[in-house]
């Protein structure tokens, strides 16, 4: 689910991230194609979800709802995508707070919780949007300040790609070290 299309490059980013490191893997858009019927064939999984006036997209959470028990039996990760994430500490404590409410709602167990910065497209909006984010620049100019943002006026992409390659690497030795420990205990 994206509006603005980050979180679906978030998304590609890692499937293509985890192919390139041998695993099969496959990126699915939630608000397109909602008809994931089985999650038996899946080893992990890896939900990005966007954040839009300090909520997850609902077809995330729709999504979680559905599969919960099979989602707290295999490996996953969740993504928060959203500016937050990129600005001040309290910027990030605010991201982590997002993430950790909806894992709360959806009474979901993912190994990793992770928040990241999305973007923030000024040209995407309307012209009445425009002008609504220039006076709010101006009104609220101190608090951006002291929260570290950028200027609303232009677009600014927020996510940390080295980051996010880490995190990759890190979930794909999670998976050969369960998919081993799995062959191991068939052995014995």
């Amino acid at each position: 689910a994206t509006k603005h299309g980050q979180t679906r490059k978030i998304a590609r980013f890692v499937a293509d991230a985890i192919s390139d490191l041998g695993y099969q893997a496959e990126c699915r858009d939630l608000a397109e194609d909602f008809a994931i019927d089985s999650l038996d064939d899946y080893a992990a999984l890896v939900l990005a979800a966007p954040v839009y006036s300090g909520k997850h997209a609902g077809s995330a959470k729709r999504f979680v709802q559905r599969h919960g028990s099979r989602l707290n039996q295999i490996l996953c990760a969740f993504l928060s995508v959203g500016m937050f994430a990129a600005t001040s500490a309290e910027g990030q404590r605010t991201a982590e707070e997002q993430a950790r409410s909806f894992i709360d709602e959806t009474s979901w167990n993912p190994a990793v919780v992770q928040a990241i910065g999305g973007a923030f497209r000024y040209s995407g909006f309307s012209r009445l949007w425009r002008w609504l984010i220039r006076m709010a620049e101006r009104l609220f100019k101190k608090e951006l300040q002291r929260l570290h943002w950028p200027s609303l006026t232009t677009d600014h992409e927020f996510t940390d790609w080295e980051g996010l390659q880490c995190f990759v690497q890190q979930l794909c030795t999670e998976i050969t070290d369960r998919e081993s420990n799995s062959a191991h205990s068939l052995q014995r």
